[in-house]
């Protein structure tokens, strides 16, 4: 499901950018983050029930260290894929949505991360 994802968000990127280079007014604000953003909040449906391995994830050391830290990092961080989704269809409302995406991304990289690490702790 990963794979049909990836592939269907750079088939409409590339759609996209081949649009504009045949001469139509497309802004990827206005196209390239909804598509963001909605590709965001499907991930975040599937990232509680990836199961542990070394391509797909969040792959800190302590997730790859243990099952259950990666198991419970997952679950936790799948509604965050789904919040930081609905933060960047949100931006769309706003003139300037670059901080509010860059607002999305980093609370995507940083709390997943910051609580692998805390449970991995408390699991020693």
């Amino acid at each position: 499901m990963i794979r049909l994802l990836i592939t269907v968000l750079l088939s409409v990127l590339f759609i996209l950018t081949i649009l504009y280079n045949i001469g139509y007014t497309i802004t990827m604000e206005r196209w390239g983050i909804p598509v963001l953003g909605v590709f965001l909040i499907l991930i975040g449906n599937i990232t509680g029930r990836i199961r542990y391995n070394y391509f797909i994830g969040f792959r800190t050391p302590w997730t790859l260290a243990n099952e259950d830290v990666w198991r419970r990092t997952h679950r936790f961080g799948g509604p965050i894929f789904i919040v930081s989704g609905i933060l960047m269809l949100i931006s769309l409302f706003f003139e300037k949505p670059v901080w509010i995406i860059l607002f999305a991304f980093l609370v995507l990289i940083i709390i997943p991360t910051m609580y692998s690490y805390v449970i991995s702790r408390k699991l020693r």
